[in-house]
């Protein structure tokens, strides 16, 4: 089964400007060649496959005397979706494993935002905490750069 790419795609409407199942090569009916299974088997249109690539989850429900049954659930319009998938839990599995293969470059993105959020907080307490050292020394930050300031002249030095 091919991996859908997760395009640069803003917006809970479909209408964020990111690239559609087509530009990255690929469709519902390819995801579904070899016949329908696993999510292709779920009747999911290509604005469908786009949200779940943002978001999404297989709930178990359970009701006392009977077998637990599987539903896919994902917002659409911000509006919730919910497809039935059946009882077998090795199905649910499966597309488990399928829906988070589909997710994977989103959350590898929010993790990679959430370290570099944490590395700026960090770079700034470090220049916070050196400033006034620097700054005895006659020196100071430029950006991340330490720099020895220039020497200032009067305004009225420059004219002729």
């Amino acid at each position: 089964m091919p991996v859908l790419t997760h395009p640069d795609h803003r917006g809970a409407s479909g209408d964020g400007g990111g690239a559609g199942l087509t530009e990255l090569g690929l469709s519902v009916a390819a995801i579904g060649a070899a016949g329908p299974t696993g999510l292709a088997s779920l009747k999911l249109t290509e604005e469908d496959l786009m949200m779940l690539t943002r978001q999404g989850f297989i709930s178990c429900e359970t009701r006392p005397g009977r077998t637990p049954r599987f539903k896919l659930r994902f917002r659409r319009e911000g509006k919730q979706v919910v497809r039935y998938i059946g009882c077998d839990a090795g199905q649910a599995k499966s597309l488990r494993e399928e829906l988070a293969e589909l997710q994977m470059r989103r959350k590898a993105e929010r993790r990679l935002s959430a370290v570099t959020r944490q590395a700026r907080h960090v770079l700034r307490q470090a220049k916070r905490k050196l400033e006034p050292t620097f700054h005895e020394h006659g020196l100071a930050f430029h950006g991340l750069t330490v720099r020895r300031p220039r020497c200032r002249t009067d305004a009225a030095d420059w004219k002729d």
